[in-house]
């Protein structure tokens, strides 16, 4: 899944910038629940997977929306055998090493401009 600027409208760009840091944030924090798998890590992942699956659709990132749709699944579902949860965890590894590229070189871009 590579993830490209142009995947956001330009118009929400300057939020998407706004807004990146803490997305990421939101990715990790969902990672960890699909991990660790403890209660209190799985409600937070739950909350912060729910949140993801809309901004990410909403930024232009289908893959990344459709990746937090499953984890919010997972963890919503809460089953016992924790069946699919690492090849989760491991597709939001992946979506944050792409989109971390992503921001890093937006941030490059930006500083190049001015």
């Amino acid at each position: 899944m590579a993830v490209e600027i142009s995947a956001v409208p330009e118009l929400l760009r300057p939020l998407w910038q706004e807004r990146a840091p803490r997305i990421l944030e939101r990715i990790v924090t969902v990672e960890r629940a699909l991990r660790q798998q403890s209660d209190s890590e799985r409600e937070e992942g739950l909350r912060q997977a729910h949140k993801l699956h809309g901004l990410l659709g909403t930024f232009g990132f289908q893959e990344g929306s459709r990746v937090a749709g499953v984890a919010e699944e997972l963890l919503e579902a809460n089953d016992s055998s924790r069946a699919g949860w690492a090849a989760a965890a491991d597709a939001c590894e992946h979506l944050l090493q792409e989109l971390t590229v992503l921001v890093n070189q937006s941030n490059e871009d930006g500083e190049s401009e001015e």
